[in-house]
């Protein structure tokens, strides 16, 4: 038995966004995505959207600095992956580059590093070739950039190896 989805309307949509736009940050295609879900018809999603904006509760350069600080320090992302999602949020690719602009150079290498040598005591046998390829893969699926994990990588293993993944 399907439970039915009960519509909301545009006042309590505006109140609940408003609400929770105080507790966190939200770009405008998660607020879209919302309204969706909570059955608001589609003709006062852009309305809603535009008030939301106008009162300064959803700022897409707000978010997209905060969502990239958050990311890179906290769940130790790379600008890659960072940029990746801020492009699947729709936010317009100028406000993406002020937002991994504001990566600190300094200690993005050292952190990365950091990464693959927890990385690296997980690993438990293999060729120096198959543990570097490890962590090269990890490093890439955490988003940095592969000129950075190979090079940390071959550091880490102690390899000179030539190491080819693909198009680099």
């Amino acid at each position: 038995m399907q439970k039915e989805k009960k519509e909301i309307t545009y006042e309590q949509a505006k109140n609940k966004l408003e609400a929770l736009c105080s507790q966190r940050e939200l770009c405008a295609k998660e607020v879209r995505d919302r309204l969706t879900r909570w059955g608001l018809p589609a003709d006062e999603h852009d309305k809603l959207v535009n008030h939301l904006i106008e009162e300064r509760y959803v700022d897409e350069t707000r978010f997209a600095k905060f969502f990239a600080k958050d990311k890179h320090n906290l769940s130790h992302w790379g600008k890659s992956k960072i940029t990746f999602e801020l492009r699947n949020r729709q936010i317009p690719p100028e406000i993406i580059i002020e937002a991994i602009a504001q990566i600190p150079e300094e200690g993005y290498e050292d952190q990365l590093e950091e990464m693959l040598k927890k990385k690296l005591k997980s690993i438990k046998s293999g060729t120096p070739y198959d543990i570097c390829g490890k962590l090269i893969r990890f490093g890439l699926s955490r988003g940095y950039e592969s000129g950075l994990v190979i090079k940390a990588a071959k550091k880490l293993v102690n390899t000179d190896q030539e190491i080819d993944y693909g198009n680099e």
